[in-house]
């Protein structure tokens, strides 16, 4: 076998014991992994391959720092070169393979984003793009080509920090480094959780929620180092049948927790057990080594990178969830792909001899450069908007300007705005507006409110509308410092006049139950395969929403709750796809989601109909005349920007319709004169 296809060798050339069994735990991650995105059934913890990766990670690259530096000294130099060579062409290629489909497949606003993405990637610091904008368990992360380059963004972190930190304690006291590894690790395992408790996303993205688990593998190759005797036959046998329990309950168990503290213990610590105990236990060791899941293991880091950006592309093709048939399908194809790229790209330029460090480095440049710059361009440009505009189909193009802000403009000013809050500089400039136009319109709710408001400034002339709406402020939670409703009552009762109507609405399935007598969420409800049925109007949330409303009532102004249209709850992508295709928009409102918001709507009319209640209802449904199969979507344009929010064109449709429905609202119609 050629030297760059002999892995043993390979090791051998960095003075290193090549262990087959590394590659066969390998194997089972990027299976995990790579099953868990494709959606198999019964395996909702896969994605904890990449905390066994972290492990092996951290294990591999001590035991590489403690051989180099104990044979002639670490070499910085030597090392990053090795992982230079060892990561980038790889990464780039998939990148460069990306950005062609980002191109093919994209609308500009999705451009912009994956472009964003791609400059993370490129840069090596993707976990930070992740950690500010996207949840990884977000229903919409399956759709992010470069999502899974955060894990390589920390281990690149990990690399660049580690011999710098390593390379000091081990001139320094090199018989205590065990001792120390595992006093790091516990402290980085301290912090994890902490982090985790409090801000779960920087745990899960980024280095200090991740370095735990890189040393404890850290620790093994401490331990191995200091010369610690590996456990007898029986007792190695004992502890890898442990190790291999504890990570595939890891694997498979139904429901786990997504930490990246205390959660990933059993995973971590199983595998740490099992890269300790398996030189010791030769049939467990022969089993992981066999030939199948060496090659799996060895290619790994090729089927890691192509596996997430596949089946993006696939969803992004069909502009919709694949079946489970076309997911492993495309699964299958990235360990193909994978396979190739370790035995034609990965090795031949890992190999000094055959490509000189001169020319590696002027190629990864050039490329790097090419990719940023193109990351760059897409960003600042909108996703390349107006060649779009100008080349795509008009179909396309009605569609995407449908979804764009800049073709409705909001026309805010002095007396038409959304606050931030309410502080003493707003309620002054509430008062100016009052004393300019008389008493106006304030708009209150969650992230619904604020689309009223919206329409409500694109469809009407009234000068004085106030939005006091933000995402998760129903009127249920009346002393939510973010919200400012204490402070709108203080400046109601001093000042009563300052509104003559509050229009409040808000997210209709907040006030829904199902079966269980748990609210649904949002990612339930837009989940096809949910089967969600049984659901019903929770009189309890809806009771919740009155007081604050009855006190706002005995403040001064007229209170109008204008109910919930029916909301799709579809995936954005699935929406556009529908629109793109101008399919039959009758399929846009799944029936039971239908049923759901017709009884929500009646029901709601009943109870705000008691004289005790004191607000007054006003049903979107009826009074915009809501027909599901024309007010998702038509051919032109599209009306939900996703499941529960109106695009920018459906805050002008929806808005002049309720507008002309106000007639027989004497104090709304006279408030809300029409463009």
């Amino acid at each position: 076998m050629r030297h760059a296809l002999n892995p043993s060798r390979d090791h051998q050339s960095q003075g290193l014991t090549y262990r087959r069994e590394i590659d066969g735990l390998r194997a089972l991650s990027i299976l995990a992994v790579v099953l868990y995105h494709a959606g198999l059934p019964g395996l909702s913890g896969g994605f904890r391959g990449v905390d066994i990766f972290f492990v092996i990670s951290g294990y591999l690259i001590t035991r590489m720092l403690f051989v180099t530096s104990s044979q002639r000294g670490m070499d910085l130099r030597d090392f990053y070169e090795r992982r230079a060579r060892r990561i980038l062409p790889a990464l780039e290629m998939m990148l460069l393979c990306s950005t062609v489909a980002a191109v093919l497949l994209m609308q500009p606003d999705e451009l912009r984003i994956f472009c964003r993405e791609l400059g993370g990637a490129v840069l090596l610091s993707a976990n930070f793009v992740y950690w500010q904008t996207s949840g990884y368990f977000n229903p919409l992360s399956d759709w992010m080509p470069l999502l899974h380059t955060w894990s390589l963004a920390v281990e690149e972190q990990f690399y660049l920090l580690w011999p710098l930190l390593l390379l000091p304690l081990l001139r320094i006291s090199p018989r205590r480094v065990p001792v120390l590894l595992v006093a790091l690790a516990l402290l980085a395992l301290i912090v994890a959780q902490l982090l985790d408790t409090r801000l779960p996303r920087l745990a899960f993205y980024l280095l200090p929620g991740r370095a735990w688990e890189l040393l404890a593998g850290a620790c093994v190759a401490g331990m191995e180092r200091r010369g610690v005797a590996r456990p007898g036959p029986r007792t190695a046998i004992a502890l890898s049948g442990l190790g291999l329990l504890a990570v595939f309950a890891s694997l498979l168990w139904p429901n786990p927790p997504h930490g990246a503290g205390l959660a990933a213990l059993p995973v971590v610590l199983g595998t740490a057990l099992l890269l300790q105990a398996l030189p010791a236990a030769p049939a467990f060791s022969q089993c992981l080594g066999a030939a199948p899941l060496r090659w799996l293991g060895l290619s790994s880091y090729s089927i890691y990178l192509w596996h997430q950006p596949l089946g993006a592309w696939l969803r992004y093709a069909v502009r919709d969830e694949p079946p489970l048939a076309l997911r492993l399908t495309a699964a299958g194809l990235a360990v193909i792909i994978g396979l190739a790229s370790w035995r034609w790209l990965e090795q031949p330029l890992r190999d000094r001899r055959r490509v000189p460090l001169r020319p590696f480095l002027i190629g990864i440049t050039v490329s790097t450069l090419l990719l940023a710059g193109f990351a760059a361009a897409g960003f600042y440009t909108k996703g390349f908007e107006s060649l779009f505009l100008r080349y795509a189909p008009t179909s396309h193009q009605a569609i995407y300007r449908s979804l764009s802000r800049e073709e409705y403009p909001l026309l805010e000013g002095r007396c038409r705005f959304m606050p931030h809050g309410l502080a003493n500089a707003t309620a002054e400039r509430i008062r100016e507006c009052f004393h300019l136009h008389g008493s106006g319109l304030l708009v209150m709710g969650d992230s619904r409110a604020q689309d009223l408001y919206r329409a409500m400034l694109l469809s009407s002339s009234q000068p004085f509308i106030v939005g006091l709406a933000y995402p998760g402020c129903q009127a249920e939670w009346q002393h939510k410092k973010s919200c400012g409703y204490d402070r709108l009552l203080d400046l109601l009762q001093q000042q009563p006049d300052s509104f003559a109507v509050v229009l409040y609405t808000q997210a209709g399935f907040h006030l829904m139950k199902d079966s269980k007598d748990q609210q649904p969420s949002r990612n339930v409800l837009a989940d096809p395969r949910s089967g969600m049925r049984g659901l019903r109007i929770d009189p309890m949330r809806v009771n919740a929403q009155l007081p604050l409303l009855k006190e706002l009532q005995r403040a001064g102004p007229l209170v109008y709750w204008l109910g919930p249209l029916m909301e799709p709850h579809r995936d954005p992508q699935q929406l556009r796809r529908m629109a793109l295709d101008c399919s039959p928009s009758g399929n846009a409102l799944r029936p039971h989601l239908q049923q759901a918001f017709q009884s929500l709507d009646q029901k709601l009319a009943l109870r705000l109909a008691n004289p005790e209640a004191a607000v007054r209802y006003l049903s979107a449904q009826q009074r915009m005349q809501f027909d599901p199969n024309r007010d998702v979507f038509d051919c032109r344009r599209l009306l939900w920007r996703d499941g529960d929010h109106w695009s920018p064109a459906g805050e002008v449709e929806f808005g002049r319709r309720l507008l002309r429905s106000l007639a027989d609202e004497p104090p709304l119609a006279a408030l809300l004169p029409s463009r």
